[in-house]
């Protein structure tokens, strides 16, 4: 009652912090790797049908110097096309028959705390280490702070993000030395004067004592959705915007690419069953693709069931089962059908259960209707880069609308425009450059 009188009710969502073992599974006969292309960011083959493949070696590569990394010894099937695994009706991929007793080794060691940091940083590039998260980019780009613009505080988010999900906090709990050490390295790299690893508060104790005699601090965070998401999380510390917040898993393979040369090759992620509970924590090979991962898990669908990568509140429903696993996958969840929430386009009805519940304090439900609408300027300039896509405005929205799907779809329309805006500039710039009179010599004066 006090929260209502005094303008906001939180949600409470709380997340599970019981113990769940992981669980190998088996590597599949074929491997799916995503170009995952957009306008901006194509990428050219350096494989064809055919090729042996190895680990380490690049499959493709684009312009900005990204690369698509081999993962697994094996041979090209085949490169096609299939659904991506974030709501891309279509995108580039490479078929891969992989050699089961693959060395995920590619590179020598370095020693993290005594080779230089241009070097380890390199090694992070080169092992393409990319962030848990829910759109996955190289983590050495997180490492690097922009110009004029340093990084204090580096956090190693060992918390799960979502309700249910359970992957996060059990790594840490089976790798506690190693996330220490991997929460030094990024420090070291990034050059942060101050590292944390944050955990829910349930847990606090235990990873108190987990890490007796380690010089670093723990953030203690509410074990309750959504205070465990990343931008939340750097809000706990002096300056949000020179703080880094990486997730356990991924600070774990950064410390095994520089320590061991090892390749970011395997997932740990969450099943949800249909009764929406955990089903179990499951070490998966990255580019395994759904069809081949639900059987394993004892996981069979019936008609109109839906399948969900992500969590109960900000994962993509899938139309294919072809999709495959990445590193920003963190849970699969099945949905029975008769479970499914269907959403409505039915007008807004201006309740206000949507304003009470955004954590960034956002006009969700007039952002809803701009991207409806396709007004995605009027979205911008009620700030929706400020969007952390909870989902929590479309959960609690009393006309179902789907709030959190209309937003993703303005923040990259506004994306796309842009980078639109700056290739048009950069065209103009070179034209302009080609037309220019050159300069006569003093001879020809």
């Amino acid at each position: 009652m006090l929260e209502r009188l005094i303008g906001r009710r939180q949600a409470r969502y709380p997340l599970s912090v019981e113990p769940l073992p992981i669980t190998e599974l088996a590597m599949p006969l074929r491997l799916s790797f995503s170009l995952a292309e957009d306008e901006q960011n194509s990428f050219s083959l350096m494989v064809a049908e055919g090729n042996d493949i190895q680990p380490g070696l690049p499959l493709a590569a684009n312009k900005a110097g990204g690369f698509l990394l081999g993962l697994v010894k094996g041979r090209v099937a085949a490169i096609t096309t299939a659904p991506g695994i974030r709501g891309a009706l279509e995108e580039r991929v490479i078929l891969v028959e992989p050699v089961a007793d693959t060395n995920p080794i590619a590179f020598a060691p370095l020693d993290p705390d005594s080779d230089p940091v241009p070097d380890l940083l390199n090694r992070i590039r080169q092992a393409s280490v990319f962030t848990d998260s829910l759109r996955p980019v190289p983590l050495c780009d997180l490492l690097v702070a922009e110009e004029g613009a340093g990084i204090d505080t580096m956090v190693v988010l060992a918390a799960d993000r979502e309700p249910e999900v359970r992957a996060s906090l059990q790594l840490f709990r089976e790798r506690p030395e190693d996330a220490f050490d991997a929460l030094r390295l990024l420090a070291r790299i990034s050059g942060a004067s101050e590292g944390k690893l944050a955990v829910p508060e349930t847990a606090a104790a235990e990873a108190s004592r987990l890490a007796d005699g380690q010089d670093a601090a723990i953030m203690s965070l509410p074990a309750e959705y959504p205070h465990t998401l990343e931008p939340l999380v750097a809000r706990r510390t002096a300056d949000s915007a020179r703080t880094r917040v990486i997730a356990v898993e991924t600070a774990l393979a950064a410390l095994d690419a520089v320590r061991h040369g090892r390749v970011q090759d395997k997932k740990v992620l969450t099943v949800i069953g249909p009764d929406g509970k955990a089903r179990g924590n499951f070490r998966v090979q990255i580019g395994t693709r759904l069809k081949d991962l639900l059987p394993q898990c004892g996981l069979g669908l019936n008609e109109r069931d839906k399948v969900v990568a992500g969590g109960p509140m900000r994962g993509f429903a899938q139309f294919s089962l072809d999709t495959a696993v990445d590193a920003g996958v963190d849970a699969i969840m099945v949905i029975p059908a008769d479970a499914v929430r269907n959403w409505t386009d039915d007008p807004c009805v201006n309740c206000g259960e949507c304003l009470e519940v955004c954590p960034t304090n956002l006009q969700a439900h007039m952002l809803g209707r701009y991207a409806e609408f396709g007004f995605f300027d009027r979205a911008e300039d009620l700030e929706i880069a400020h969007c952390i896509e909870c989902g929590l405005c479309g959960l609690v929205c009393t006309a179902g609308r789907p709030l959190l799907q209309y937003h993703r779809l303005a923040k990259k329309e506004i994306e796309k425009r842009k980078a639109d805006l700056d290739k048009l500039a950069l065209d103009d710039e070179t034209k302009a450059t080609a037309s220019d009179p050159e300069p006569e010599s003093e001879l020809g004066q």
